[in-house]
């Protein structure tokens, strides 16, 4: 009970206010919240929480399912004590019991005193349309951090990376197509900010004061040098620190370059609209 009290005092502050990254696999969600998580005032979450998401499907049933006064009648516990234990939940499965006690001590132990004073707690999940009411319904002042990439970029960097190249070419470009259809709801949400990851490469100070200005919270450069020198999972590589991000990714040749015609008629098949609502062009 003393570890539980300890770890709820210390993250009281952030506890009511996650950020929530979004994106496609291998467009910059991971950067991005490791990042975010180098600012004094948020906690970043190691790894994905996809229980987050389902904690937002939870949700929807005593929200917006058409049944939905069958569940509310169904619990015995109130909807307030309820969904205060879905929000401790779904913070725990991030950072871990006792409010993520342990992780915080192994923190402040290594010299991060910040973690005394979060403000902020930020985590990567998938929520589509849907779950994402839910959630905003659990944490009423949620963020959503939608970065995006050039699908082609995407599709190359799946082809080399271990979680996906034992995919087919075509089910790889499916799997970009279909998060640009899945978030698509990110690009006129109020409590969504948008970030090119061409452009986080490019200039990070710039993008990291949008983002803080649409937190609400001072600009910090800590994330931005970390944008600008740590290349997290590149391709079929381990993650690299103090290189020059930009000067490496910009001395990349196209990805489409070493693809067959074959590959090139399925990547603008399936990817084309997406492209297109993206703004990107298919240079093929």
């Amino acid at each position: 009970m003393m570890k539980e009290f300890i770890g709820r005092i210390i993250t009281k502050r952030c506890f009511h206010k996650p950020i929530f990254i979004l994106g496609a696999s291998r467009s910059g969600t991971s950067v991005l919240l490791q990042a975010l998580g180098t600012h004094p005032l948020i906690l970043a979450m190691p790894g994905e929480a996809p229980f987050i998401t389902s904690m937002g499907g939870a949700v929807y049933l005593f929200e917006f399912a058409e049944n939905r006064d069958y569940y509310l009648q169904s619990i015995k516990v109130t909807k307030d004590y309820l969904y205060n234990c879905f929000r401790r939940l779904s913070f725990e499965v991030a950072a871990g019991s006792n409010y993520g006690l342990k992780m915080i001590v192994k923190g402040i132990l290594c010299g991060d005193l910040s973690l005394l004073w979060k403000r902020y707690w930020c985590a990567k999940t998938f929520p589509d349309h849907a779950v994402s009411k839910s959630l905003m319904q659990l944490y009423p002042k949620v963020k959503f951090v939608y970065i995006i990439r050039n699908g082609s970029n995407v599709v190359q960097s799946m082809t080399k990376f271990s979680g996906f190249r034992q995919q087919s070419f075509e089910k790889n470009c499916k799997s970009w197509a279909e998060s640009v259809e899945k978030y698509r709801y990110l690009l006129a949400l109020d409590s969504a900010i948008v970030v090119r990851h061409e452009q986080l490469v490019e200039d990070p100070d710039e993008i990291f004061q949008k983002i803080f200005s649409f937190i609400g919270i001072d600009y910090n450069e800590k994330p931005a040098d970390f944008i600008k020198t740590v290349l997290v999972h590149p391709l079929d590589s381990s993650t690299k620190t103090g290189v020059d991000v930009k000067n490496v990714l910009n001395a990349r040749q196209p990805p489409y370059e070493n693809w067959s015609s074959e590959q090139h008629d399925l990547f603008k098949n399936i990817c084309g609209n997406g492209m297109r609502e993206l703004g990107y062009e298919i240079p093929f």
